[in-house]
């Protein structure tokens, strides 16, 4: 077996033996079993995602291929997402899970997309394709701003954390379209 393959795949092995055990540990002992755990688990795939990515481009020493722009928009999402459920209660998890699991989970993701931005606008910048990541992500910011003060959930029974959360809601939505081509 190439032994540059086998020592490549042990840190991705390894990442996902620890996911796995860590999400196995969390459904066991601070889930009730309640479908929201989806959520908590669906904040730990992207937490692993990030790790994985991360494992990668330092790996290859290349940001070629990452987009600094969508790693932007995971930064505003985390920071809004965050500035809710750190504070309020109104939008985590109803089981046990989304008492600390999945904040922490958002807190490794912001995390590992800061570590991702160094690397992709500093540490391998030469490799960086930004001829291809055009897309105007801040632009969008004041419209979504206006949309989620006019149109929001009230779970946390606060204007302010109401529309963040809902700010972050919409610009996953409008990430989601990015990284689908409809930029």
């Amino acid at each position: 077996m190439n032994k540059g393959l086998v020592s490549e795949a042990k840190p991705v092995v390894s990442a996902w033996v620890v996911f796995l055990t860590l999400l196995g540990l969390t459904l066991r002992h601070f889930s009730d079993g309640d479908y929201t755990f989806v959520v908590t688990a669906g904040a730990g795939v992207q937490c692993l995602g990030f790790w994985l990515l991360l494992q990668k481009v330092n790996s290859a020493r290349s940001a070629a291929g990452v987009s600094s722009k969508m790693l932007e928009m995971y930064l505003i999402q985390l920071i809004f997402r965050l500035s809710s459920t750190l504070i309020k209660e109104g939008y985590l998890p109803i089981d046990r899970s989304g008492d600390h699991i999945y904040q922490a989970f958002d807190i490794g993701s912001l995390c590992l997309v800061f570590q991702l931005l160094w690397c992709v606008n500093k540490k391998y910048k030469t490799t960086y394709e930004s001829e291809f990541d055009t897309m105007p992500v801040w632009n969008a910011v004041p419209g979504l701003l206006v949309l989620a003060m006019c149109v929001h959930g009230h779970m946390n029974k606060s204007f302010f954390y109401d529309t963040v959360w809902t700010f972050s809601m919409h610009w996953t939505r409008l990430r989601c379209c990015r990284s689908s081509g409809y930029s």
